[in-house]
């Protein structure tokens, strides 16, 4: 039996700033993933990417609708250690999957190297 599949529908990239800014200006453990979205926000990857939240998580993916786990990158910041984790998932179920943790400085780096190994851009 197939089971069936959930799509996932994204939220523009005003809605998902001003979910975290919100978030960030009632508690500050949010600041950080809002420094992270507002980057994202401004950078050239906004318009190749689609996104929306899980509770505090940023879920982004390359189509305006995506399958939960499948080809979709979950960023998470865990304030208690200051990291923000980085997680691929290729498609539901997988064993393995590509994630990476970083110190909050350097996740806009981690981030782009994940578009240069997954080859989401193409360079000009």
């Amino acid at each position: 039996m197939k089971s069936q599949s959930v799509l996932v529908k994204t939220k523009s990239w005003t809605e998902i700033s001003s979910f975290f800014t919100k978030l960030a200006e009632s508690n500050s453990y949010f600041q950080s993933m809002n420094q992270f979205v507002l980057e994202i926000v401004s950078s050239k990857y906004a318009s190749g990417l689609f996104a929306t939240t899980s509770m505090h998580d940023l879920w982004i993916s390359q189509t305006e609708k995506f399958e939960m786990y499948h080809e979709v990158l979950v960023v998470h910041f865990d304030g208690s250690k200051n990291e923000f984790s980085f997680q691929y998932h290729e498609y539901p179920h997988a064993k393995k999957h590509w994630s990476r943790e970083c110190k909050t400085q350097d996740a806009f780096k981690v981030f782009e190297r994940f578009f240069e190994m997954k080859k989401w851009f193409l360079k000009a």
